[in-house]
């Protein structure tokens, strides 16, 4: 069964990268690229960040072989149906890390180039983390403790989730972080309180590197927001995937943080990007809320290249990892084969 899904894999990947080699030949392609942290990192289970030295060099390499649009050269070509320049690449940021603001800003500024930071706005000027990264935090205190179980009473229901190998504590992690991503806020913080009883879990003694991963302040916004090297982009307030709620939910979660944005930057919020951003995350009420808010552009999470004809409220995006330099090539060049 593992082969066959194997060879069902690259006849997938061979045929996709036929697709985007053909559309290429019509029509020059531009890439979006999304990060979401640059920080050094010693456990990091969602492959969120890039380390300072990796996003350095790769930043380095954008400016010298690619044409790094500004936000507005990129939505003002997209928005016309215009094509592309050769090489035309934008920088994206999703979520609102504070190292956003403290390692990829100036690395931007020093190399004259600008990024999109999209931020979600629940947990500003607060210690809270997102959930996946307390659950983290949390999973290490149990491997620290040598918890080998726990039984988990939520909503009427009994959980039980194992830790005594390798293989069971990464099950019961995806177990869990499934259930809390495509859970509502409340159901979700409620989890996490819960959670955090059951393990004898403090956010307050984690190890800094944990508490890290907190969201920029609001003083932070404001002095990135004056920088060339950024534009602020909405993000939600809770991020939540969006398909989880209805219209009236999705509406109030997309135009609050588009508000509380505006209020700290001073600023009009042009571009939005679909918390976790793959075609299952959002649907068709998000796209219209997103166009009915007079968004320039709206931004998703699945892989492909962009050209004159791209939706411009569901702009795909490549996902950077924390890749060396020559991987950062290679993964580039698939994109802008013809």
């Amino acid at each position: 069964m593992h082969k066959i899904k194997s060879i069902l894999s690259h006849i997938a990947g061979a045929a996709s990268s036929a697709a985007r080699y053909a559309q290429n030949l019509v029509d020059a392609p531009a890439v979006v690229l999304l990060y979401h942290r640059v920080f050094d990192s010693k456990n990091d289970p969602e492959l969120l960040c890039v380390s300072n030295d990796n996003f350095s060099e790769q930043i380095k390499y954008l400016k010298k072989k690619f044409s790094v649009l500004t936000a507005g050269e990129f939505s003002d070509t997209l928005c016309r149906a215009a094509k592309f320049n050769k090489g035309s690449i934008l920088i994206t940021f999703d979520d609102g890390y504070r190292d956003n603001f403290a390692n990829a800003l100036p690395v931007l500024e020093g190399n004259g180039l600008q990024a999109i930071f999209f931020t979600a706005t629940a947990n500003i000027d607060k210690p809270d983390l997102f959930f996946w990264d307390e659950l983290s935090a949390i999973f290490g205190h149990i491997a620290a403790v040598g918890l080998r179980a726990l039984e988990i009473e939520f909503g009427g229901t009994k959980f039980t989730y194992r830790f005594d190998s390798a293989e069971a504590s990464a099950g019961s992690y995806l177990r869990i972080h499934r259930e809390l991503k495509y859970s509502k806020e409340l159901t979700r913080a409620a989890f996490m309180m819960k959670l955090r009883a059951v393990c004898g879990f403090d956010l307050k003694s984690a190890p800094v590197e944990v508490r890290e991963a907190r969201m920029m302040t609001s003083a932070e916004l404001k002095k990135m927001s004056e920088s060339g090297a950024a534009v602020i982009g909405a993000h939600t307030h809770t991020h939540t995937p969006l398909s989880v709620y209805g219209f009236n939910e999705q509406y109030t979660d997309i135009s609050l943080s588009k508000g509380i944005l505006e209020k700290i930057t001073g600023l009009g919020i042009e571009y939005f990007s679909y918390p976790f951003g793959s075609l299952e995350d959002y649907d068709s009420a998000s796209v219209e809320i997103c166009r009915e808010l007079g968004f320039k552009l709206a931004f998703s999470n699945f892989y492909w290249q962009c050209h004159r004809w791209t939706d411009r409220y569901q702009v795909p995006r490549m996902l950077v990892r924390n890749w060396d330099i020559e991987v950062f090539k290679n993964r580039l060049d698939k994109f802008f084969a013809r």
